[in-house]
């Protein structure tokens, strides 16, 4: 594994929610034991001024500017061109973590796996075990089924 990537990327389409994205970000920040192994990808429409401004010094994140109307796909596609974590994480811009460490609970149930293809389900507290609404898989597994 490369020492330049991070382990992992959040991919979060966001559309004139800043409040929402600072109150995921400072969970991250509050819950994640390493912020150097964490990018977030934001993908906004090109006329969203309100998203344009969003600043946080304490995480790394990019924001990718993208013609507005694009389909949800074309929004995950476009933040995970941007993005170069070894593990990708579908999210929204409302998502709330709340587990103390996960960035280590999630590498070690990926370590598990030695071709590194799992797609990891996370309790999201709401549908729990009966769905799994934001997927985390390797970029392996990426790659391989063309998923993002």
């Amino acid at each position: 594994m490369e020492t330049s990537m991070p382990l992992f990327s959040f991919l979060i389409p966001t559309r004139g929610r800043p409040d929402l994205v600072a109150r995921m970000f400072q969970s991250v920040v509050d819950t994640t034991s390493n912020l150097a192994d964490l990018e977030i990808i934001l993908v906004i429409d090109d006329d969203d001024e309100l998203s344009k401004g969003i600043r946080d010094e304490r995480i790394n994140f990019k924001i990718v500017v993208v013609p507005k109307g694009l389909s949800m796909g074309a929004l995950n596609q476009a933040c995970y061109r941007a993005s170069s974590g070894r593990y990708i994480m579908l999210m929204n811009d409302d998502v709330v973590l709340r587990t103390p460490g996960w960035d280590r609970i999630v590498l070690g149930a990926f370590t598990q796996f030695r071709d590194d293809i799992a797609l990891i389900h996370v309790n999201d507290l709401l549908f729990r075990e009966r769905l799994c609404t934001f997927p985390f898989l390797s970029r392996t597994a990426c790659e391989m089924i063309g998923l993002c």
